[in-house]
């Protein structure tokens, strides 16, 4: 008789019992600083963002959030990191077109 396979989701909850992450873990400074940003990302805050050059377009990976030309919209509640980067380096600004 043939062995039933593992799910993904099994697999995962079986290494996680024999593997458990401690509670206090320290993280090295690039991926603490990494975490603290995404955690004080302005996600769900009611602000809306744009794009900077309204020619362009952009969509999140994570989230499917879109905005184009000159639209105006809030965060969703999750965002990619590469959403928060943008948003970082001033390619997504607060507000909504007027300057």
């Amino acid at each position: 008789m043939a062995k039933k396979s593992e799910s993904t989701e099994q697999k995962v909850q079986t290494q996680a019992k024999k593997n458990p992450i401690p509670e206090n873990v320290e993280l090295p400074k690039e991926e603490q600083t990494a975490v603290d940003e995404i955690q004080a990302a302005p996600t769900g805050t009611g602000k809306s963002y744009r794009l900077k050059n309204p020619e362009t377009q952009y969509t999140d990976p994570d989230s499917g959030w879109t905005l184009a030309a000159d639209q105006s919209k809030p965060l969703p509640e999750k965002l990619a990191a590469e959403t928060l980067e943008r948003i970082k380096r001033g390619f997504l600004v607060e507000g909504s077109g007027e300057e």
